[in-house]
């Protein structure tokens, strides 16, 4: 533990302001974590349980002014780096419980095509069919606008951008029913009211990050006995940095 008194505080963020601030490259991914290895079908999960608001549970983050030579972005996405507020440019956030849940929601917004098990190349941007109450991802956009109506199969990405007026507009459309009408406002409601809570801790090294970052993860999705070796063997090697790439 550093020589700093170490802190555990909690706030809660709209997804709206939380997936900006992953945009912005403002939370980090420590090279000690797995990759990105949620299935499609736990990110369409991830989003009704969002969209029922049901807990999805706490993203905890470490935030430091020890800057690691080597990490990765959430999913590692190459996204454009914003981080000129002059708040973050001797502090980083690294992401230590939570990647998976953080990685989706970015990525259902943004998108960005990858390889998938059963997929040969899927991409990951996510749309919300009003009609059926039923997200889904691009790839399955053609097929399903056979049947429903286009104005109806919303892309998260256009409610990101402007949630207000996009959903508002909508709503009122001459052919959407009270049905359809009350799940494109649920799904504004949603994207307005919908809370994640955010753990930041304060005050450690990186030997009890490491520590921390075990501890945790034995519930969950259990850790390989490579990543539980990569954890407790890191050193912040002075490698080429994302950044520099």
């Amino acid at each position: 533990m550093t020589d700093n008194n170490p802190s555990i505080n909690t706030r809660e963020y709209r997804i709206t302001d939380f997936v900006k601030s992953l945009a912005q490259n403002k939370y980090l991914i420590p090279s000690f974590q797995r990759a990105f290895v949620w299935e499609p079908d736990e990110i369409i999960r991830l989003w009704d349980s969002i969209y029922r608001f049901y807990p999805i549970g706490s993203i905890l983050c470490w935030i430091t002014d020890i800057h690691l030579n080597v990490h990765r972005r959430p999913g590692g996405y190459i996204l454009p780096d914003n981080r000129s507020d002059s708040n973050y440019l001797n502090q980083w956030t690294y992401i230590l419980d939570g990647q998976q849940r953080a990685t989706s929601l970015l990525i259902s917004i943004f998108g960005g095509e990858d390889k998938v098990k059963n997929y040969r190349k899927l991409n990951y941007k996510v749309y919300f069919n009003a009609v059926e109450e039923k997200f889904f991802f691009e790839d399955k956009f053609n097929i399903i606008k056979e049947t429903i109506n286009r104005s109806f199969l919303i892309k998260l990405e256009d409610v990101y951008n402007d949630e207000e007026n996009f959903l508002e507009k909508l709503a009122g459309h001459p052919e959407a029913d009270s049905k359809i009408r009350n799940n494109i406002l649920r799904l504004q409601y949603m994207f307005s009211n919908y809370k994640i809570p955010l753990i930041h801790i304060k005050g450690f090294d990186i030997p009890s990050v490491c520590e921390i970052f075990e501890r945790i993860n034995q519930e969950g999705r259990e850790l390989k006995s490579s990543d539980v070796i990569i954890a407790r063997t890191f050193h912040n090697y002075k490698t080429i940095i994302e950044e520099d790439m």
